[in-house]
């Protein structure tokens, strides 16, 4: 097709499927390098979540990484959110004291924290929720 991107499936595995980590490891480790060399520490690989640095080294294969959930016509889709975390000197500050001083278990950082998050949603979706068109 000329002049136009042709998008094809990487995979046909089912949702959150570890099946194809193997055939993806070669370009899920150039991910996790190229994002410690810019002191971003991976906590956690899955099929759910990705950054910038994604898109830099799959163009590098020859992928165009769009972080769209995964649609698929005979079996589940996927859906897209985002998993934060919030620490200082290694510490979680997510979690609230034992004491049940809190609601939900979360401390007054992290209310903080999101109510942050909450009132910038439409400034934060456009980083985390892009659309290639």
């Amino acid at each position: 097709m000329e002049g136009k991107e042709e998008w094809v499936l990487f995979d046909y595995t089912p949702y959150s499927s570890t099946q194809s980590f193997d055939a993806a490891s070669p370009f899920l480790q150039e991910v996790n390098e190229a994002l410690q060399s810019i002191n971003i520490t991976v906590e956690q690989m899955h099929a759910k979540s990705g950054k910038e640095v994604i898109r830099a080294v799959a163009r590098n294969h020859g992928l165009l990484a769009t972080f769209q959930p995964k649609y698929a016509l005979n079996d589940i889709g996927s859906g897209y959110h985002v998993h934060l975390s919030l620490s200082q000197n290694g510490n979680n500050m997510f979690m609230g004291s034992n004491d049940g001083s809190s609601q939900y278990g979360t401390s007054k950082t992290a209310e903080e924290f999101m109510a942050g998050v909450f009132g910038h949603l439409s400034s934060v979706l456009a980083f985390v929720s892009p659309h290639p068109h």
